[in-house]
């Protein structure tokens, strides 16, 4: 079966073809660098990346089925619609939804359960380095703990 990275272009287009979402109200996300993930990951965990097999266990897929290349792009852009959503929200005092991020079983130095790296945490970590000092609340709605999250957010106010 394989990974399909363009699920989320997939799932904007249904939501805008069945009048959800309208074209306005999308955006186009800005895909995150590598300086701004190693606010968050291990750098060895990034360069690990490269490997399918690394990719195929966070997937749970053969490592034969993984567009590296693709999948990383993908990743980076939701990791940046989560910033771009983050930052909208601070900048309107509204709401945004990022319907692809929530990448919550990430850790610092490890990825897991189809959670490459941590959009929630990245998208705090650059807010932060941008001179953000508020509390952050993360509502994590799935049906299991956010391991990742607790983990790259500990300490934080």
């Amino acid at each position: 079966m394989g990974i399909e990275p363009r699920g989320t272009d997939f799932t904007t287009w249904y939501l805008l073809e069945s009048g959800v979402v309208r074209a306005a109200d999308v955006r186009h996300p800005v895909p995150v660098s590598y300086a701004q993930l190693a606010r968050v990951h291990d750098a060895r965990y990034l360069e690990s990346l490269s490997d399918p097999a690394t990719l195929a266990r966070i997937y749970a897929t053969d490592p034969s089925e993984v567009p590296v290349d693709a999948l990383l792009d993908s990743v980076r852009l939701v990791c940046g619609g989560t910033l771009g959503a983050a930052r909208l929200a601070l900048a309107r005092q509204t709401p945004v939804v990022n319907m692809a991020g929530g990448f919550h079983h990430a850790r610092p130095d490890k990825g897991g359960g189809f959670c490459t790296v941590n959009d929630i945490a990245v998208a705090v970590a650059d807010l932060r380095a941008s001179g953000f000092e508020g509390s952050v609340a993360v509502l994590d709605l799935d049906a299991h703990p956010p391991d990742g999250t607790a983990a790259c957010l500990a300490g934080q106010p």
